[in-house]
C-alpha cells in the first residue's frame, strides 16, 4: 500500500511519533522513577538523642525524595535515615509500633546539600526514621508510596535532643 503525499515530501513515520508520545505520557507511570542522584546506602542504622519525634498524620508522595534541616532552616549533611516496612498505616497509631529494628529494609546517607532520594522501593506503605550525630532527635514519619500522588518533597526538620 502506497502513501498518499504531497509532491517531493516524504511519508511521515506515524510510528515513530506514536512510540515517542506513549514513551513520554508513560515513562512517569510505568516504573519507578530514577533519581538523578540516589542516596548511598548507610552500613549504620541512624542515630538519635534522647527523644523520638513522630509525625501523626500519614504522607502519600510518589517519590522518596527531600531535604533535612535543623530548626534553624540549615541543611544537615550527617543525617542518615532507614526505611521499615509497614502496613495499614492509621493516623492514630505512633509511626514507633511499625518500628523491628531487624524489619529495617535499609538506610541510607543524605548528601551534601542534605537532600536524599531513594528510587528502588516499589509502591507500598513505609516508616521514615531520621537521625544525625551531634546530638539530634530521631524524627519518624509515616509514608505511602504510590505512582498517583503528589510529587511534593518531603521536608523533615531534626530537633536537638535535650
Amino acid at each position: 500500500m502506497k502513501l498518499a503525499t504531497r509532491e517531493g515530501a516524504r511519508p511521515r513515520p506515524w510510528w515513530l511519533v506514536l512510540a515517542l508520545l506513549i514513551f513520554i505520557a508513560g515513562s512517569d507511570s510505568l516504573g519507578q522513577a530514577v533519581c538523578e542522584k540516589p542516596s548511598a546506602e548507610s552500613d549504620l542504622p541512624s542515630q538519635g538523642a534522647n527523644e523520638v519525634i513522630e509525625f501523626r498524620e500519614i504522607r502519600t508522595v510518589k517519590f522518596l525524595s527531600g531535604r533535612v534541616l535543623d530548626v534553624n532552616g540549615a541543611n544537615i549533611n550527617a543525617a542518615v535515615f532507614d526505611v521499615f516496612p509497614a502496613t495499614r498505616l492509621a493516623e492514630r497509631v505512633p509511626a514507633s509500633s511499625y518500628i523491628v529494628e531487624e524489619d529495617r529494609i535499609k538506610s541510607y546517607h543524605v548528601n551534601r546539600e542534605g537532600a536524599f532520594c531513594i528510587s528502588d522501593l516499589p509502591d507500598g506503605e513505609y516508616i521514615l526514621r531520621f537521625g544525625a550525630t551531634g546530638g539530634f532527635n530521631h524524627t519518624l514519619i509515616k509514608i505511602r508510596k504510590k505512582k498517583s500522588a503528589s510529587r511534593k518533597l518531603i521536608e523533615i526538620e531534626l530537633k536537638p535532643g535535650t
